[in-house]
C-alpha cells in the first residue's frame, strides 16, 4: 500500500539504522569512547540517531542516512583525548581546559584517518562540527561556503543533542524549548535554512505514544 510514511515509523527506523551501525563499529574505534567517557558515547548515539532520522524524513537514500548516522558515531571520538574531569567539570572551564576541547575535532580526524577505510566525508565531518558561519567556531574558523553541508548538518544535530541530553549538572531542555535557544544561531552560527527543515522533522518525528516498559535503551 502506498503512501508517506510517518513521523513514528521514520523515527524507529532511524533509530534502527544506528543500533546496527553501532554493533558494527563497537568493535573497533567507537568502543573507546565508550570506555573514556559513557555519556559522550550516549550523546553520539543520541547525534547519530537524529541525523538519521533528518535524513530518512527528507527522501535520502538508507545508504546515506547510514553515512550520516556513522558520522554522527564517530564526531566526538576526540574526547577521548580530554580528561573526564574536565568533560564533567560543571563550572566554567580554564583557558588550559578549554585549549584540549578545542583541539578534539583535530583529535578526531587524527584518529579516524588512522582507522582502515573509513570515508573521507566522516574524518571532514568530525574536524569540522563545532565550525559556525561567521568564522567563531573551532578548531580552523571557517565560515560560510568553506564548510560542506553534512558538517552544518551535524553541528545542527550537536547543539540539538546537547541542549536536550541530561547531565548530571543541569536538567535537559524539552524540544520546545530547545529550538527556542537554536533559532537565534540560526544564521550567525548555523546555516538557517537547513535548520528550519530540521527544526520541522525533528518536531514533527516526537514520539506521540507512550513507549513500551522494557530494558532501557541507550539515550
Amino acid at each position: 500500500q502506498g503512501g508517506e510514511l510517518g513521523p513514528d515509523p521514520v523515527r524507529l527506523a532511524g533509530r534502527q539504522v544506528v543500533e546496527a551501525l553501532c554493533a558494527r563499529l563497537l568493535g573497533d574505534v567507537l568502543s573507546s569512547l565508550r570506555t573514556h567517557h559513557d555519556y559522550t558515547f550516549a550523546h553520539s548515539f543520541r547525534v547519530a540517531t537524529h541525523l538519521a532520522t533528518f535524513a530518512l524524513a527528507t527522501g535520502m537514500r538508507r545508504d546515506d542516512a547510514e553515512l550520516l548516522a556513522q558520522a554522527g558515531l564517530l564526531h566526538d571520538i576526540g574526547k577521548t583525548a580530554i580528561p573526564v574531569g574536565v568533560l564533567d567539570k560543571p563550572g566554567p572551564l580554564d583557558s588550559g581546559e578549554w585549549h584540549l576541547v578545542h583541539r578534539h575535532p583535530v583529535v578526531a580526524a587524527d584518529v579516524l584517518q588512522r582507522s582502515a577505510a573509513l570515508p573521507a566525508h566522516l574524518i571532514r565531518i568530525a574536524e569540522r562540527h563545532h565550525e559556525r558561519l561567521d568564522g567563531s567556531g573551532y578548531p580552523h574558523g571557517l565560515t560560510g561556503a568553506e564548510i560542506d553541508e553534512p558538517s552544518l548538518l551535524c553541528a545542527i544535530a550537536d547543539v540539538h543533542t546537547a541542549l536536550t541530553d541530561r547531565r548530571p549538572y543541569r536538567d535537559p531542555l524539552d524540544e520546545a524549548a530547545a529550538f527556542a535557544r537554536m533559532r537565534p544561531l540560526a544564521g550567525p552560527h548555523l546555516e538557517p535554512a537547513l535548520f528550519s527543515r530540521y527544526e520541522a522533522v525533528m518536531l514533527d518525528s516526537r514520539p506521540t505514544t507512550t513507549p513500551p516498559s522494557g530494558p532501557a535503551a541507550p539515550p
